[in-house]
């Protein structure tokens, strides 16, 4: 009997453990600083076909942020014209964070896109045995490097 309460016991905590896991839909995240709001959306709207949901406009701190989005993608694009912006280079305003990167289904294609819409691919596809993957990286708008993966099954 004690065997068989033991037993139910870890069933039980077996199912709520696995109620609390994450559950990821898929859709991807980042967010960016750039020297010109405007331009820099444009670009990832060519790009990723994405649209604009929200702009954000304090003009009083000279804070300008366009929020852009598509079935797979959201993007927070951030223009700060104040030199005590934090973690802004506002002197180069190059990007200040880290590389960013997002999973697609057929590599080839993916990269046959990028070229269609004019985006410098930075490296070549490659494959990794490593992370059992196949990649490649474009240089997007200001010299943001975005790694692009498809897993090898």
């Amino acid at each position: 009997m004690k065997f068989l309460l033991t037993i139910a016991l870890l069933c039980c905590a077996t199912t709520m453990m696995a109620q609390q896991t994450l559950k990821y839909t898929g859709k991807h995240f980042f967010a960016v600083y750039v020297n010109n709001v405007d331009s820099a959306s444009a670009w990832y709207q060519r790009v990723f076909d994405m649209k604009v949901v929200k702009v954000v406009e304090l003009p009083d701190e000279n804070v300008h942020v366009r929020i852009l989005s598509n079935d797979f993608l959201a993007a927070e694009i951030m223009e700060i014209k104040n030199k005590k912006s934090g973690n802004v280079d506002t002197e180069n305003f190059r990007l200040v964070y880290f590389k960013i990167g997002f999973f697609v289904k057929d590599i080839a294609a993916a990269e046959q896109y990028f070229i269609s819409r004019k985006v410098k691919i930075k490296y070549r596809p490659f494959t990794d045995e490593a992370t059992k993957s196949t990649s490649f990286i474009i240089e997007g708008y200001n010299g943001a490097l975005i790694h692009i993966l498809e897993e090898n099954k």
